[in-house]
């Protein structure tokens, strides 16, 4: 098993207080409490980049707000945030650009039975 593999973070106290950080942070900015909460959880765990957080978070408040299920909010948001993360710099970049509509129409028919 590698190092920290299966391992509780040695600092949960300090994780604890980065999210409360940056959930206060986020409401602060008028973001809901769904955002809030999903953005704090994935920076505090600080396996993430700033830009992969922000678009889970979002698109999970999104597919949340539209109805769909828990599972299918958190499994589409996870799989977009990360082809977001790897080809794009930026969320705005993905507003309305092909590639990215591509890739919700297959995660969309992938995730078909979560909704």
């Amino acid at each position: 098993m590698e190092q920290g593999e299966g391992y509780a973070d040695p600092w949960p106290g300090k994780q604890a207080s980065e999210y409360s950080k940056i959930y206060k942070e986020q409401i602060t900015k008028g973001k809901s409490e769904i955002f809030a909460h999903k953005y704090a959880d994935l920076m505090a765990s600080k396996e993430y980049t700033e830009l992969g957080c922000y678009a889970e978070a979002i698109e999970y408040e999104k597919a949340l707000n539209e109805g769909f299920s828990e599972r299918y909010a958190s499994s589409f948001a996870m799989h977009l945030s990360e082809y977001i993360a790897n080809y794009f710099t930026n969320y705005e970049e993905t507003i309305n650009n092909k590639l990215v509509i591509l890739e919700r129409e297959r995660l969309n028919k992938m995730y078909e039975h979560l909704k």
